[in-house]
């Protein structure tokens, strides 16, 4: 996994950073300018400056090409007013929204009862509220940090390639043995609810 993040920053994020510094503007020199091998790779090899000018030439081309309308689009005889217009539309969507709204409700009441229910809402509620709880602790933690280390350009340096290497892990990377316990001492049935 390390060797795999470490390849995705130097031959994705590096150079992307790199590129994008040119759009930077500040009214200070910056004291670090990003750089990127594989990007003055690219830079510098003949092979995709040859592929490269073709490809950037139709793009240019395409994206200048002036699209006109038929003139018959131009013509508006019998326009109708856009109040009617928008009160169709908006009743043609609640109209379908109603629809889907009564085939959800009678497809549950027939395959669910109202424990089913009442069960799934009360579960969602605790993740919600447990969700929440933690947003509201880490926000609490992370952001004074954040802003801290936002503030001081030399701490900066140190804690950001440890920060973007830390935040290249997936979470269930740590989870991995509370999983593969869980799902040997009970049933998937269930997996993923509060208790």
């Amino acid at each position: 996994m390390t060797i795999a993040i470490i390849l995705y920053d130097q031959l994705l994020f590096r150079p992307m950073v790199a590129w994008a510094d040119k759009f930077r503007f500040e009214q200070t020199a910056s004291q670090m300018v990003p750089k990127s091998a594989v990007l003055d790779l690219f830079r510098r090899s003949r092979l995709l400056k040859r592929l490269r000018e073709p490809i950037g030439t139709g793009l240019q081309r395409a994206a200048r090409a002036r699209i006109a309308l038929p003139r018959r689009f131009h013509q508006a005889s019998g326009k109708l007013p856009q109040r009617i217009v928008d009160v169709v539309w908006y009743g043609v969507l609640l109209a379908g929204l109603a629809s889907v709204l009564w085939e959800l409700v009678q497809f549950v009441r027939s395959a669910l009862s109202w424990d089913d229910f009442t069960t799934a809402a009360g579960n969602g509620a605790l993740t919600l509220l447990r969700v929440a709880i933690l947003i509201g602790l880490a926000s609490a933690i992370w952001i004074p940090i954040g802003v801290g280390v936002g503030l001081r350009p030399d701490l900066t340096e140190r804690v950001q390639p440890i920060a973007q290497f830390l935040a290249a892990f997936r979470p269930t990377c740590s989870f991995r043995s509370q999983f593969s316990s869980s799902c040997t001492s009970t049933s998937l049935r269930g997996f993923g609810s509060v208790p």
